[in-house]
């Protein structure tokens, strides 16, 4: 293929790029403050092993949530409330805080990525402490933002460091 063509076909790959660069982009600083206050109550939620607060933090369905895990996929609220009841089971206490590192937004939809420092006591007085990694996509409704989708993981390292 000659060189004129490479470019002609780069040029337009770029220009049909450049309205959706131009839509999503990093979010305000309003929505950054509101996006935190969502994850600090969401964490507070989880150590109080609050599950009702936890689910009013999700979107109605459907709904995707993906943990470290092989079996931590959860599609639907149904399936994460019952992936939370078990967890929520088997820890004695949970330490947790969300890092928000960054959010993009474009319209009513926002993506956050960030780190999780989380320390849980289980019922038999281990505990597995790591810093945990996330990305989530979240919807903003009348009342305020719901997680519709999100991905927590430990890294392959601490996971096999927990105790």
């Amino acid at each position: 293929m000659p060189i004129a063509l490479h470019l002609l076909l780069l040029a337009l790959f770029i220009l049909l790029c450049l309205p959706a660069a131009a839509v999503a982009a990093a979010a305000d600083a309003a929505t950054r403050a509101e996006i935190k206050a969502f994850y600090d109550k969401l964490a507070r939620a989880q150590e109080a092993k609050d599950i009702t607060t936890v689910m009013a933090a999700m979107a109605a369905d459907p709904i995707l949530n993906i943990g470290s895990d092989e079996n931590e996929w959860y599609v639907g609220r149904e399936a994460l409330a019952k992936g939370y009841a078990g967890f929520f089971a088997q820890a004695k206490a949970i330490s947790l805080s969300f890092s928000i590192v960054s959010v993009g937004r474009s319209g009513d939809v926002a993506w956050v990525a960030g780190k999780a420092p989380v320390r849980v006591t289980l019922a038999d007085g281990t505990t597995q402490s790591f810093t945990g990694r996330f990305t989530s996509v979240l919807l903003r409704e009348k009342d305020g933002w719901r997680m519709v989708q999100s991905h927590f993981s430990a890294p392959a390292d601490s996971q096999a460091q927990a105790k």
